[in-house]
């Protein structure tokens, strides 16, 4: 998600009007936190990157029965609604939705797949798939088959390596495609390199399509 001060004040402005106490927490990533009842202090704060938000908490309620507690993060982003008008925590419960899904970037999926997870589900695909074309006799048995052990270790070699191979990837990955970013106080300024390295990327994989179309092109015409 990629959250906006004009996304903060909507979701305030919402809760403002359906109930009348509003608490907000924002959490830093250096484990301080801020509080408050207006989202104007949060919007105000600097937000460096040393101690910029992972995350923010809305607390709002008119009696103990009719309540909400929301919250935007990384780990996760959810609402809880309670009320004793059903119809009423449906209607909220669609508004917030639409709220959430103006949040969310056109980077979102890219954002949650990670390439280690995705590598190590196409090898095992791939091994599951050649194992069933054998169990069928589809494909021929293989003369030096493994044992247990033996392909237990090789897995976890592989799966190391894999892992070693990706890890920068991902780190790189979830910077340029944050799963969640408060765009307030000085990370405005980091979201435009992170922008730019997009452009960088996306021009860059651009550019090796044409390169790859046009030299397969020149190469079939000789």
């Amino acid at each position: 998600m990629l959250v906006e001060e004009e996304d903060l004040t909507a979701l305030y402005e919402f809760l403002k009007n359906k109930y009348k106490k509003i608490k907000i927490t924002a959490f830093c990533v250096d484990g301080s936190r801020l509080e408050s009842e207006d989202i104007e202090d949060i919007l105000k704060f600097n937000n460096p990157h040393y101690r910029k938000i992972k995350a923010i908490d809305f607390e709002a309620n008119d009696t103990y029965e009719e309540r909400i507690s929301l919250e935007i993060g990384e780990e996760e982003t959810e609402f809880t609604i309670d009320s004793q008008n059903d119809e009423a925590a449906r209607d909220r419960t669609q508004e917030l939705l639409k709220v959430f899904s103006g949040m969310k970037p056109s980077y979102d999926l890219i954002a949650r797949i990670s390439v280690f997870g995705s590598l190590i589900v196409l090898w095992g695909i791939i091994g599951l798939s050649f194992s069933t074309l054998r169990l069928f006799k589809l494909l021929p048995q293989s003369d030096s088959s493994l044992s247990a052990t033996e392909s237990f270790n090789y897995a976890i070699v592989v799966t190391l390596i894999i892992f070693l191979i990706t890890y920068p990837i991902d780190r790189f990955r979830s910077w340029v495609f944050p799963k969640v970013f408060f765009n307030l106080g000085t990370q405005k300024r980091e979201m435009e390199k992170i922008k730019n390295w997009r452009d960088i990327i996306f021009k860059t994989i651009l550019l090796g399509i044409v390169v790859g179309i046009s030299v397969y092109f020149i190469t079939r015409s000789f």
